[in-house]
């Protein structure tokens, strides 16, 4: 849309059709940008910035037109193709900070850029740094990792009279394992008989709960990517069978589950923010251990449709 409409204003005004603000209008942004992130500007000032690298670059395009003999279409086109790596040197200024909620794709990131990471439940375990508490690498952020000792100690009040436990995740996500495990030797403790179900793909998730029913008092289900996408199928077949199902996260529940005591994943965002701005200051991300949310921020979610 900045395109046509610089185009048309250029050709109408100036019978010249002036390909540039294709780049330049980024520019602009670039520029306005870095000087307020980088260097503090007030950000109406950093306009006036933006504003004369967009001048300056249209300057050239005239140059290139009027001094070079280059037709007009085709100054605008080399000065737009310019800009392009003129505004990435520009951002390059500073360092880009990444945001990362999944553990997927973290490792193929350029790892000279401080990458924060949100919502990995074990970023040691994935293998992503060395230790959560000292990460050694440009690499830090916060875990999504759940009370699941406590969820699993939900079960008996809500089935008194349990003596079974399933718990069910995707057997190929690192993070749903690790949680798998805690909940088994957590229900053990109880003196609970865990039985463990996976699965690998969607298409397997409703044959799996449905050999769950009559085997199983209760179930248990980690915060876990796949299995909270099908959230739906999981609770069509547990919920007819009269399964109770504790989940790990708000999320699962609201779209089947029957109840969560677990973190607030906008109190996560509000940390890990925190965390890039320490690193946006100055703060090494190798130093920097991976934070929890407190346990006084653990909130209780029910569906009531379900319990009803």
């Amino acid at each position: 849309a900045m395109l046509a409409l610089g185009v048309y204003i250029t050709f109408r005004l100036l019978d010249f059709a002036d390909l540039t603000c294709e780049g330049s209008f980024a520019m602009g942004a670039c520029i306005s940008a870095v000087m307020t992130v980088t260097y503090h500007m007030n950000p109406f000032v950093s306009l006036i910035f933006g504003f004369l690298g967009g001048a300056i670059a249209g300057t050239v395009t005239g140059f290139l037109n009027t001094k070079l003999k280059i037709p007009p279409i085709l100054a605008g086109i080399l000065s737009m193709i310019s800009l392009y790596s003129i505004n990435l040197r520009i951002m390059s200024d500073k360092a880009n900070l990444p945001i990362n909620v999944r553990e997927e794709g973290v490792e193929s990131m350029v790892t000279f850029i401080p990458i924060l990471i949100s919502a990995v439940t074990d970023p040691a375990a994935s293998g992503l740094v060395d230790s959560n508490e000292a990460p050694g690498a440009n690499i830090t952020g916060t875990s999504d990792l759940t009370p699941v000792a406590s969820q699993i100690e939900m079960i008996q009040k809500l089935v008194p009279d349990a003596k079974t436990v399933g718990v069910f995740y995707t057997s190929s996500e690192t993070n749903s394992k690790l949680q798998a495990d805690m909940a088994i030797e957590a229900g053990e403790k109880l003196g609970y008989t865990m039985e463990t179900y996976t699965v690998s793909q969607s298409s397997e998730i409703q044959q799996v709960v449905e050999s769950m029913v009559g085997k199983i008092d209760a179930l248990y289900i980690p915060t876990d990517n796949l299995l909270a996408s099908n959230m739906p199928t999981v609770s069509m077949v547990a919920n007819q069978a009269k399964i109770p199902t504790i989940c790990g996260e708000s999320g699962m529940v609201e779209n089947g589950g029957l109840i969560t005591n677990g973190i607030n994943y906008f109190d996560l965002g509000v940390l890990t923010g925190k965390q890039a701005a320490e690193i946006l200051e100055g703060a090494d991300p190798a130093t920097m251990p991976f934070e929890y949310c407190p346990e006084d921020s653990y909130t209780y979610t029910v569906n009531e449709d379900t319990a009803a």
